[in-house]
């Protein structure tokens, strides 16, 4: 018997991955969605869960914007203070 999995391939940098891998550990989302690791940037995912992810991934990133306008104190007097946090997600639809 065959069993099939209809899902999504997803590239992202090897930070988000951990993202990715820490939610399907912790069964955020109710179950484990990653149906295989690939490599250091590329997953797997059920398909029916990429919306879900795709919102928390957009609150994870909110949580990690500052706007340049906004007052930050540096860690040392001779650092700069880090105002930008960018990631990369993008999912391709797998046939």
């Amino acid at each position: 018997m065959v069993n099939v999995l209809k899902g999504v391939l997803i590239e992202c940098d090897p930070a988000m991955k951990q993202f990715l891998l820490y939610l399907a550990e912790s069964k955020t989302l109710g179950k484990k969605f990653i149906i295989q690791d690939l490599n250091d940037t590329h997953v797997f995912v059920i398909a029916e869960l990429v919306e879900v992810l795709l919102e928390l991934v957009s609150e994870l990133m909110k949580q990690n914007t500052y706007l340049l306008t906004q007052k930050c104190e540096p860690l040392w007097p001779w650092t700069s203070c880090v105002t930008m946090f960018f990631c990369s997600f993008s999912a391709v639809c797998m046939p």
